[in-house]
């Protein structure tokens, strides 16, 4: 990661790297980032994409679904959330929606640029995975509307139920 390597980052974990290469292909590379202490989120994953390091930085680990954002025509997503936990019945995060969560299907270009960001509500019941109601979707909608548009993006539903990140090149 050449100066990255240099940049001393605090984590929440006791890891020793925040983040790792997990993929490869073609002039491409895919960053895995577990919970970086939040203020430094944002340089961190500027940084490896400025450092041709990662096409797509995939945070985890955030329990519910965060940002997006496309930076230089690549794509940061700074928090998935979970697919699938046993958090249910845990009180005092209600405000969260800790059943709801995004499936992610990511279309790049041959150079590893975003095309397209398509995610699917998914909710969380008893260790399974089911599809959203609408009610749930639209809150989806909403909150990670409010979270993207702090990068300059937007969320819409699609006529099939997922929702598609929007960007201005």
């Amino acid at each position: 990661l050449g100066s990255l390597a240099d940049t001393a980052v605090p984590t929440c974990d006791d890891d020793q790297w925040p983040a790792r290469v997990i993929g490869k292909g073609r002039a491409r590379a895919l960053m895995r980032l577990r919970r970086p202490v939040r203020r430094y989120a944002e340089s961190i994953t500027e940084r490896l994409i400025d450092l041709g390091a990662a096409d797509i930085v995939h945070g985890h680990s955030s329990h519910h679904p965060m940002p997006a954002e496309v930076y230089r025509g690549k794509l940061i997503l700074y928090g998935c959330g979970d697919l699938i936990n046993d958090y249910e019945g845990i009180s005092g995060y209600e405000a969260f929606r800790g059943e709801l969560g995004l499936l992610y299907f990511v279309t790049l270009d041959h150079a590893g640029r975003l095309q397209k960001l398509l995610m699917r509500p998914i909710t969380r019941r008893r260790l399974r995975l089911n599809h959203s109601t609408a009610e749930e979707a639209a809150w989806l909608a909403k909150t990670m509307n409010q979270e993207c548009g702090r990068f300059g993006g937007r969320v819409e539903p699609s006529s099939d139920s997922s929702l598609q990140l929007r960007w201005q090149s």
